[in-house]
């Protein structure tokens, strides 16, 4: 996830350097969403839902006996009660469930700050009831598409607009807007709804939980840090869109104003006309974005999709997830596991899902095998237990088995039989 996540970040810069920022501002926050959604869905397990190339089961390399193909790294063996896993799978493990621990935790501290803040706000919050301002606000409201219950007022908790979104959309603006032009009130109200509409608060929220999954990963820092600003450079391309050049030269203005007398906008789960923070670098960037007129460049846009595909196909598709080996039987912990290509090993062959016929009409029962994720497609094998003695001898039991060819899952079904050599012959 991390690894693909990245890719689409990189991706994402190379093609800013490349077309100097002529690619459109939709299309490059469409790349930024496309990276977050990467970060934090695991398409690598997904990928186990399609029809795949079947695996195989590894050659023999030199040096390893052809009779079985062992398991040595990466895999996780149980029956159900009992597991065993090397110590990069525990490793995993652990770091997978204290990030997930601590992002839950963070996660309801958050939303419990935004709930809290939005208290304070209502406490002095004043509905708006100037009926030339709610003409203008149900105008641009019209225009926008957007049909929601959206409550909008003023608070002395303020010094600049913003939305808070996360629980229910709500525009505060400071007092001293009551009597504000009519052109400042359209800058502020279409700003603020343009981020209602494009859920902007909401993927904030998701950036944050990207830092929090990958703490440990710099892109997903930078990520955040570039998905702030594109969401007040989208915004504000949405904003002035049907603008005159006037207009839009008298919203720069207004912007500039906003920004050298508003504090910082420290309210959780807020954003707005400054962004979720005051930044006068990101201010100067905002302004050079608006002041630049980009020509639409489709070429440029169908590239940089198939660059994202790419990327995240390739990423996802490298990923070799832990062998799962269920046993019938308690998994030795002192034991190596592997495919035999044994020709003494039983052959079983499928009658149907959960019913198994051998070469001499022998019918075996077995329990419907594993989903999960992945909708197996299983052929037989034999798998060998090998356990390797004091005395320097082993004995290998064999059991028929089956495995699946898209995800490498096996599951042993029956013993089949077993061999023990006075001095193990085996190269593992």
């Amino acid at each position: 996830m991390s690894l693909s996540g990245s890719l689409i970040l990189m991706i994402y810069y190379i093609i800013n350097l490349l077309t100097h920022r002529t690619l459109p501002i939709r299309i490059r926050y469409n790349l930024l969403k496309t990276a977050v959604i990467f970060y934090i869905m695991p398409f690598p397990f997904f990928k186990y839902l399609f029809p795949l190339p079947d695996r195989k089961i590894g050659e023999a390399g030199s040096g390893i006996n052809t009779d079985l193909i062992p398991y040595k790294e990466n895999f996780i063996i149980h029956n159900r009660e009992t597991f065993i896993a090397d110590s990069s799978v525990l490793t995993s493990w652990i770091c997978m469930i204290a990030i997930t621990a601590i992002t839950v935790l963070y996660v309801f501290w958050y939303v419990f700050k935004c709930i809290r803040a939005k208290n304070i706000v209502r406490s002095s919050f004043v509905n708006l009831d100037k009926p030339e301002q709610m003409e203008t606000f149900e105008t641009i409201k019209r225009e926008l598409g957007l049909k929601k219950a959206i409550r909008i007022g003023f608070s002395e908790y303020c010094s600049s607009p913003f939305t808070t979104e996360l629980v229910s959309p709500i525009i505060v603006c400071p007092e001293n807007m009551k009597d504000c032009g009519r052109q400042e009130w359209d800058f502020v109200i279409r700003h603020e709804l343009n981020h209602i509409k494009s859920r902007d608060s909401l993927v904030g929220f998701f950036s944050l939980i990207v830092i929090l999954l990958h703490c440990f990963n710099p892109f997903a820092h930078l990520l955040y840090y570039e998905m702030s600003n594109l969401c007040e450079i989208h915004c504000d391309s949405k904003t002035i869109k049907n603008y005159s050049p006037a207009q839009r030269k008298g919203y720069m203005e207004y912007l500039i104003d906003t920004v050298t007398k508003s504090k910082e906008n420290s309210m959780p789960g807020a954003i707005g006309l400054i962004g979720r923070k005051l930044n006068h670098h990101m201010t100067k960037r905002r302004l050079l974005e608006m002041k630049t007129v980009k020509k639409k460049k489709r070429i440029l846009s169908v590239l940089a999709s198939l660059a994202v595909v790419a990327a995240g196909s390739v990423s996802v598709f490298a990923y070799d997830p832990a062998t799962e080996i269920e046993l019938s039987s308690t998994p030795n912990s002192n034991s190596t596991y592997g495919f035999c290509d044994n020709s003494e090993c039983l052959k079983i062959y499928s009658e149907t899902d959960n019913t198994f016929e051998d070469k001499e009409g022998n019918v075996y029962e077995t329990s419907p095998a594993e989903r999960a994720l992945c909708f197996h497609k299983m052929v037989d094998t034999c798998l060998g237990e090998h356990t390797l003695h004091a005395d320097g001898g082993c004995t290998t039991v064999y059991y028929d088995a089956q495995r699946c060819t898209k995800c490498g899952y096996v599951k042993a079904k029956e013993y089949s039989h077993e061999t023990t050599y006075k001095k193990c012959p085996h190269d593992f």
